[in-house]
């Protein structure tokens, strides 16, 4: 297909490319915690298999997923992201079109192995599907679109990201209601065909024509900005940044990955357990899932205003709020009965929630360079992905052994204290 002529574009390509990056992220939703949910009750009446089976099979496929994504961040930086995206959202269709037809596909391999306990058939293809769902879903597709805007915009990628976050946190608090309604209108079958179009046939064909993955590769500068220093061979060409391998020499690292496995610990499990958490408190099930619609509010202008002065303001003050507003919201939720336990759990929830955005897409540009971005991002996004799997089970555990699902959000406190201790060592050492 024939190139587009960025050089003749007549405003900077990079702008042009921040609608279709944020897209890229909305589009890993089917793979997402808020996509899948949608879709569990009907996959527990075509399996007969129980509801602990099931989050078992999430938790496998979940997790497996998140430790391989270091060692395919890596592809995003040698392919771009013009490649890697059309391989990722061809591969998630493909997965959304087996997922369809799952039953179909077991009772297929059950006339072959009917030795085989049909359930035991049925939990090995569901842990293939998540873990397909979530590499390129919840892992791939974030990464790619994160990484490409991270290597486009330098000086002006907080302006990028705050607008990006945006649309992105409004899709994904709208999220549930809309996969939901999309299965009870089309029914679960039809709902993953219409998505595996949306996804192989739509996305990839929007990536193919219009994602590219650097300004310098296409005779460009970042941020449109000619130096005024200008080396034409140095300008477009060099690509500077530190590998994955002395990136994990550096604390922040490894506190901001720590720090957003924590709050997706939190969110996932809270998520996942909300009626059980809300009957625990004493409230009711339309207040306890209520409840995501005002944090949503809080998370989109700390999106916004964390991505718009990610340049001003000092890298520590990130892991501080972010560690502040998850002990924040895990002391909240123990008390989510009272009225200002819920409105702590709001804001908790919405703070952290809102700067895990700008941490991935400006900080950690700005921290370690463009040149191993994709690397660098798929090893923190393999520490989310992780977190995420293990937040539903941690807690279950928990309240297994006490009784208690919040008594294990509030347990979740400890490693947030121990963060938010260490971001004054990032300011002492003026990290």
């Amino acid at each position: 297909m024939k190139q587009l002529k960025l050089k003749d574009f007549p405003f900077y390509y990079g702008w042009f490319l921040l609608p279709f990056a944020s897209l890229g992220v909305i589009m890993s939703i089917p793979g997402q915690t808020a996509g899948f949910s949608a879709f569990t009750e009907p996959l527990l009446d075509i399996s007969g298999i129980s509801r602990t089976a099931l989050s078992t099979a999430y938790l496998i496929g979940t997790i497996s997923s998140g430790f391989i994504l270091p060692s395919v961040g890596k592809y995003v930086d040698r392919f771009g992201s013009r490649k890697m995206m059309v391989f990722a959202t061809l591969s998630l269709g493909l997965t959304l079109l087996f997922m369809s037809q799952v039953d179909n596909t077991v009772r297929y391999l059950f006339s072959m192995l009917s030795f085989i306990r049909i359930e035991i058939i049925f939990l090995g293809i569901f842990i293939l599907g998540i873990f397909c769902l979530r590499f390129f879903g919840q892992g791939l597709l974030p990464i790619i679109s994160n990484t490409m805007i991270g290597k486009w915009f330098e000086q002006y990628r907080g302006n990028a990201v705050a607008a990006m976050e945006i649309a992105n946190t409004l899709a994904f608090a709208s999220a549930p209601a809309v996969m939901s309604a999309l299965v009870s209108a089309n029914g679960w079958r039809n709902a993953w065909l219409i998505l595996a179009g949306i996804l192989g046939i739509g996305m990839s064909t929007i990536a193919l024509v219009i994602y590219r993955n650097d300004p310098e590769s296409n005779g460009l500068y970042v941020d449109g900005i000619k130096p005024e220093n200008n080396n034409q061979a140095e300008t477009t060409k060099d690509i500077t940044g530190i590998d994955l391998t002395q990136a994990r020499k550096n604390l922040m690292f490894w506190l901001i990955g720590i720090g957003l496995a924590i709050i997706a610990v939190i969110s996932t499990g809270f998520t996942f357990h909300i009626e059980a958490i809300g009957g625990q408190a004493g409230i009711s099930l339309d207040k306890a899932i209520a409840i995501f619609i005002p944090i949503s509010f809080v998370a989109i202008p700390v999106s916004f205003i964390g991505s718009w002065i990610s340049n001003k303001v000092p890298n520590y003050l990130y892991i501080f709020f972010l560690a502040l507003g998850e002990i924040i919201a895990s002391g909240s939720i123990f008390f989510l009965n009272t009225d200002l336990g819920y409105l702590g759990a709001i804001v908790g929830l919405g703070l952290s929630g809102g700067l895990m955005g700008p941490m991935i897409s400006t900080i950690i540009p700005k921290l370690f360079g463009r040149k191993h971005l994709g690397a660098i991002n798929g090893a923190i996004a393999s520490m989310i992905v992780i977190g995420s799997a293990l937040g539903p089970v941690f807690l279950s555990v928990v309240n297994d052994i006490n009784g208690s699902f919040a008594f294990g959000i509030l347990m979740s406190a400890i490693p947030s204290m121990a963060i938010l201790l260490m971001s004054f060592k990032l300011k002492l050492s003026k990290e």
